[in-house]
Order: structure tokens, then C-alpha cells, then sequence
């Protein structure tokens, strides 16, 4: 799995950290805020959404879909503020990294990886979970462990598009052979399949919804990062 790898690249929601709650919480709050009751298809909804639109301010398109689908008198620009308000709360002092994935990173890192981040997680969250969180920062500061982090707003294109990726490799001046990307999500694994990398998958509940494609367009499924210190410590052997 790591064997010949130089370059580990990660992204930050559901793969490295549980935000599954947070972005379900987060939606299910702003419907009922519009006049409407809550339901257990908020995640499918969202995600079919985002893996439509991937050009331009997706998050702002998003809350135009919120209006239209649950109309209010709301204007789409309150709703998307709205919408971070409710998200900063839960980002601040809710979400966590997934189980052992802190001891992956200053493990990759102590072995001489090259640490990267491709995530189409907004800068301003990435500041939060870097700066604000404590359950994240107490255990391990992202900006001090990556080499390289390129966000949402550093690309035109957002995943499947592999834009994220190439300018990723780009940055480093490294071969798409030398690198190998963490993903838990069917936009996440295309946009690293369409940059020529092999791809482990890192299950997140959040994709069960596309689980048989998922499984067969990555080169590795994993169920945590337990597996993955596992096989980091045995590829230090060969």
C-alpha cells in the first residue's frame, strides 16, 4: 500500500476528521428554521447536489436549492449565512478526528512521508478546526504537519474534476506514481482516479449511499486508521 510511496495525501471531511453529524445537524437545523420538518434524506440531498454543481461558489448554489426546496421568506443570501452560523458552532466544538488518525499523521510524518491536503474544505473551517477546536488542535496542529494544503478556494473546478489533485502534484514536483490519496467519498476517489493516483478508501457512513462504486474505483478499503498504521509500519520493513 505505501510501499514506493513518497507523498500521502489526504482530504479533511470524513476521511481525516467526523463531520458526518455536523453537516447533517447543520442542514437539518436550517430546514426547520425555513418552516419545514427535518428527515433522514438530508445527507443524499446535499451530496447529490454538490456532486452536480462543482464550478463556482457551490455552497451559496447550495442555499439557492435550500430555498427552492423548502421555500421561506428567507432570501438565499440570508440562508447560506445562516447556515455558517449554525456550521461554526458545531465546526468549534463538535468535530474530532476520526479514531487514531492524529497518530497516523505524526506516524507518516516521523518516517519521512510528504504531507499533503487536497479538500474542498473552505479556508475559514480549516482555520477553525486549525485554531479554534481543541479536540482537534490539543492533538495535532494540521499547519505544522502538511507540507502542502490546497482548499476550496484555491481551485475552479471541485471535485470529481481532479483540479485539486494535479495542482497538488504541481506544487510538489512529484509524480502521480509517488503518491497515494486518502478519500471516503465517490467524488473524492473520481477526482483522484482522474489524476492518475491510486486511491485508499476510508470509510465514512456518509458514502454508504454509493459503497459498491466507491469499493470498485479505489485500490484500498479500509474501515479506519487503525488498519492504516498497521500497513504504514509494515511498509517501513520492506
Amino acid at each position: 500500500m505505501f510501499e514506493n510511496k513518497r507523498v500521502i495525501i489526504f482530504d479533511i471531511d470524513g476521511t481525516l476528521l467526523d463531520t458526518l453529524g455536523v453537516w447533517n445537524e447543520t442542514d437539518a437545523r436550517v430546514i426547520e428554521m425555513l418552516g419545514h420538518k427535518r428527515h433522514d434524506k438530508i445527507c443524499v440531498e446535499r451530496e447529490t447536489f454538490l456532486a452536480q454543481n462543482i464550478e463556482g461558489d457551490t455552497y451559496f448554489a447550495y442555499s439557492h436549492y435550500l430555498k427552492e426546496r423548502y421555500p421561506s421568506s428567507l432570501t438565499a443570501k440570508q440562508i447560506h449565512a445562516m447556515r455558517g452560523e449554525i456550521a461554526t458552532e458545531y465546526l468549534i466544538h463538535h468535530v474530532d478526528f476520526k479514531e487514531k488518525a492524529d497518530l497516523f499523521i505524526k506516524k507518516a510524518k516521523e518516517m519521512g512521508f510528504i504531507l499533503a491536503i487536497a479538500s474542498l474544505t473552505r479556508k475559514k473551517d480549516y482555520l477553525i478546526y486549525n485554531n479554534q477546536n481543541n479536540n482537534i488542535s490539543s492533538k495535532c496542529k494540521m499547519d505544522e504537519m502538511f507540507d502542502v494544503v490546497v482548499l476550496k478556494e484555491d481551485v475552479e473546478k471541485i471535485k470529481p474534476d481532479p483540479e485539486i489533485y494535479l495542482k497538488v502534484l504541481s506544487t510538489l514536483d512529484v509524480r502521480s506514481e509517488e503518491c497515494i490519496v486518502l478519500e471516503d467519498s465517490l467524488s473524492g476517489v473520481r477526482a483522484a482516479k482522474g489524476a492518475k493516483l491510486d486511491v485508499i478508501n476510508m470509510y465514512d457512513a456518509a458514502a454508504n449511499v454509493d459503497r459498491e462504486q466507491i469499493t470498485s474505483l479505489s485500490d484500498y478499503c479500509v474501515g479506519g486508521f487503525e488498519e492504516l498504521l498497521v500497513q504504514l509500519k509494515e511498509a517501513k520493513k520492506v
